[in-house]
């Protein structure tokens, strides 16, 4: 009898030692049981990269660990397949929050995660400002100012900080229409339209007088709907619906498409070249030239306009009410887009002022009175912001400074944004 209890005490003890060392097997090799599916399953990870740095990481609302205070990043490993709702937290700032999914045997990441601060100080830097302009580079502004009645237009170096007068706009009857800046930022030109009708004006911002000059604009010397001058080449759109392209002395010029556009007489049309993308806007429709089909393909309706970010890997496309992400290269991080894709990001009942990269992943814009921020990060829910509120703000971000300027109620407003 003590010998069959033994026997069976020994294979109790047999079964045992394989359970428990094949559990610990799959344990090393990633796999956790779940219970819930009642299976073995490999587990996956989640990397986040924050800033500011320090702030507190929930998942399913439950509090899991801070990222740490060098790089503002944090893995959280041992997770098993699914959806987890994770909140990132920090005290006086707006909360981001997305749904994301874990799979097995891999990590899932968000590395461009900004809070933004709930309060923000404004600094006032001018009064009696009527309008703005600025250059490319955001370190030159021409103000629109009114003194004692008088119209003037200042120059103001954003890098410098420091403001002159360059003329006075004498004269009640007109109206500055258009103004911007030439590509090395010396020289400005501008639109005036008077009861006269409509001249164009160019001002050399170097001069110690300066002196509106009257000029005619470009023109090429030979029939075209419009054309783009780059560095190196000129692209232009005939009225048969052809682009060319040429150099700057127009000695060669090879054609860009064979099949020919559309082209209407009574809309306005306007070049864009990106890279190695061709974009046509026909009042407001927007297209792109599909090399491979040889057709322009409509990108999105009712434009107003677009911007493209810094490292000329996505172009934003703005309407009345809605922001579109258009991706000119693939983007190989989360969220992986492929050249090409075009994004929702968002619709508003209200009209959307202008809009501007706060970096690669964050776009700023105003929207009726308000001034907010959004991601791009379109696995499950944007994360918008509402920043501040003016009343009819004109915005201008400067990616360069990460300073954000405001025209609101004759004052230009300056808010310096903490960024990564």
């Amino acid at each position: 009898m003590e010998k069959v209890k033994r026997t069976i005490l020994f294979f109790i003890c047999v079964i045992l030692f394989f359970i428990i060392s094949g559990t610990l097997i799959l344990y090393t090799q990633g796999y956790r049981f779940d219970f819930k599916n009642k299976k073995f399953t490999r587990i996956g990870g989640l990397f986040l990269k924050t800033f500011p740095k320090q702030v507190n990481v929930y998942l399913d609302d439950k509090f899991v660990k801070k990222t740490d205070f060098i790089f503002g990043s944090t893995l959280i490993e041992n997770l098993l397949p699914k959806k987890y709702k994770i909140r990132v937290e920090k005290e006086g700032y707006f909360s981001w929050e997305k749904n994301l999914e874990i799979k097995e045997n891999n990590v899932t990441e968000a590395r461009y995660i900004i809070l933004f601060p709930k309060k923000l100080n404004f600094e006032i830097l001018f009064n009696d400002i009527k309008n703005f302009w600025i250059s490319l580079e955001g370190k030159k502004m021409i103000f629109l100012e009114i003194r004692e009645k008088e119209k003037f237009l200042s120059l103001y170096d954003t890098e410098r900080k420091t403001k002159k007068t360059l003329i006075e706009m004498e004269g009640d009857n007109f109206e500055l229409s258009n103004l911007w800046f030439s590509k090395d930022e010396r020289t400005i030109y501008l639109k005036i339209e008077s009861e006269e009708g409509e001249k164009s004006f160019s001002l050399n911002l170097e001069e110690t007088k300066p002196r509106l000059i009257e000029f005619t604009e470009e023109k090429l010397p030979f029939e075209n709907v419009t054309f783009l001058k780059t560095e190196k080449e000129i692209y232009y759109l005939t009225s048969l619906g052809v682009i060319y392209q040429t150099d700057p002395d127009l000695r060669f010029k090879t054609q860009i498409n064979n099949n020919p556009f559309p082209v209407k007489k009574e809309e306005e049309y306007k070049l864009e070249i990106f890279g190695d993308w061709i974009f046509l806007k026909e009042g407001g429709k927007f297209f792109y030239f599909n090399r491979e089909s040889d057709i322009f393909e409509k990108v999105q309706e009712g434009v107003l306009d677009y911007k493209v970010s810094k490292d000329d890997g996505k172009l934003a496309i703005f309407s009345n009410a809605e922001i579109w992400v258009f991706f000119l290269k693939d983007k190989i991080t989360p969220p992986i887009k492929q050249r090409g894709e075009k994004i929702f990001i968002t619709r508003f009942s209200e009209k959307i002022g202008d809009l501007f990269w706060l970096n690669s992943d964050y776009l700023i814009f105003s929207v009726g009175n308000k001034i907010k921020v959004c991601e791009i990060d379109d696995r499950d829910k944007m994360n918008i912001y509402d920043l501040e509120e003016f009343e009819k703000p004109k915005i201008f971000f400067s990616e360069s400074e990460k300073s954000l300027y405001i025209l609101s109620k004759d004052g230009i407003f300056l808010l310096s944004l903490p960024m990564p």
